[in-house]
């Protein structure tokens, strides 16, 4: 049987830059939360204004939300449960992070935020044991090595292609708004895809997880 790894690719997950924080959208935003905005998520649906003013590419970043669709896909699905995946998130930083498949990913924004401000601040959650999420070390490539599939929709359709089961199969998602992957990612020759247009990340994930659930049953 498989074992199957998942990786967010180019995930829109930080803290808001410094660069931003005197601008009114993020400091009424830091005001009504209560909050320092260097623990509070580039937001574009609350930071848009802030982030045009500083040139700061709204497609590319700011969208938490995205990583966090993933992740609840990922780790409320069925093939999870029987196979614990192996979880892992690459941000636009170049930051590396583990998430362990028992994680219970909040539906709701803000509790989510919480979770990831302590990831970045900290480097674990919980900020102790690093039990549930922690930074990794080791260099992306050695995640990318072997039978490894980007989930593209220029790739080759899902059903017409042939894993090989007994091995461990790296999956890449998209944790990006629009555009392509960042050239890590954009380099990997095997393309799969499981619809012939772009989708919502968590949508095209839940796909993907299904289609690999009944090729393992």
């Amino acid at each position: 049987m498989s074992r199957i790894r998942i990786v967010i690719a180019d995930a829109q997950l930080e803290t808001v830059p410094e660069q931003l924080w005197n601008e009114n959208a993020v400091k009424n935003d830091s005001k009504r939360r209560k909050r320092h905005p260097s623990k509070i998520l580039l937001y574009t649906p609350i930071h848009y204004t802030a982030m045009l003013k500083h040139g700061i590419n709204v497609k590319r970043r700011g969208r938490p939300d995205i990583t966090q669709d993933i992740l609840k896909a990922i780790i409320n699905h069925p093939l999870n449960r029987e196979l614990d995946i192996e979880i892992y998130i690459y941000t636009i930083n170049g930051e590396l992070f583990w998430i362990s498949s028992k994680t219970r990913i909040p539906h709701n924004y803000y509790q989510f935020e919480g979770l990831m401000v302590q990831l970045l601040k900290k480097g674990m959650v919980p900020p102790d044991t690093g039990e549930f999420m922690k930074k990794m070390d080791i260099n992306l490539d050695e995640l990318l090595k072997g039978d490894v599939y980007l989930l593209h929709e220029d790739g080759i359709d899902i059903d017409e292609t042939t894993f090989p089961m007994d091995r461990t199969l790296t999956f890449v998602i998209g944790g990006f708004q629009e555009g392509d992957y960042s050239e890590k990612f954009h380099r990997i020759r095997n393309r799969i895809s499981v619809y012939k247009e772009p989708l919502y990340a968590g949508t095209a994930a839940c796909i993907l997880l299904t289609r690999l659930w009944r090729m393992t049953r």
